[in-house]
């Protein structure tokens, strides 16, 4: 396991180490990657739960790598939504910009933080796990949250951090928070 600026500690992909043992950040990079990528860093935030050690280190990254930062919340939607506008009126046009100012409000005194990173927020509506991996695909480093959880059976790691590091083609980085 190797340590950048005493930040992040760095994991291959097909590491065995368990998620929940993991203190700090940990970026996990591809055995078979093709090293420095070029692009966004990509975060996926729910607006719903604390986002500040998520948001720090995908500023932090998106500083240090020089480039743009998309801050991403994916609205799921339930079932009887996909049925159609037959069945049951289309509510994204109503959910969306509500969200969207959620996400910008979250954004604000980041971005104040800091200005030289050109940080947008947008919100998609779909499953959050395979909209992050479709975006992740042209990015630099994509970044999700793990809630820190104790438990009887020890910890574990969320669906949507599972499915972003087992699919994702970009580095992940998993970044633990209350």
């Amino acid at each position: 396991m190797e340590v950048r600026d005493g930040r992040a500690a760095l994991v291959p992909l097909v590491s065995r180490e368990p998620e929940e043992s993991w203190a700090g950040p940990v970026v996990l990079v591809r055995a078979d990657g093709e090293g420095a990528r070029r692009g966004p860093v990509v975060a996926g935030v729910d607006v719903r739960q604390p986002a500040d050690a998520l948001l720090r280190f995908a500023f932090e990254e998106a500083a240090l790598r020089g480039g743009p930062l998309d801050v991403v919340y994916v609205q799921h939607l339930p079932l009887y939504a996909s049925l159609g506008p037959a069945m049951v009126p289309d509510v994204r046009p109503a959910v969306t910009p509500e969200i969207q100012l959620s996400l910008d409000d979250l954004l604000t005194s980041w971005r104040a933080e800091f200005p030289g990173v050109a940080a947008s927020g947008r919100v998609l509506i779909g499953s959050a796990s395979q909209e992050l991996v479709r975006i992740a695909a042209d990015a630099a480093l994509v970044a999700v949250g793990r809630r820190t959880r104790r438990s009887v059976l020890g910890g574990h790691i969320g669906s949507v951090a599972h499915a972003v590091m087992h699919h994702s083609t970009a580095p992940v980085a998993v970044v633990p928070h209350d």
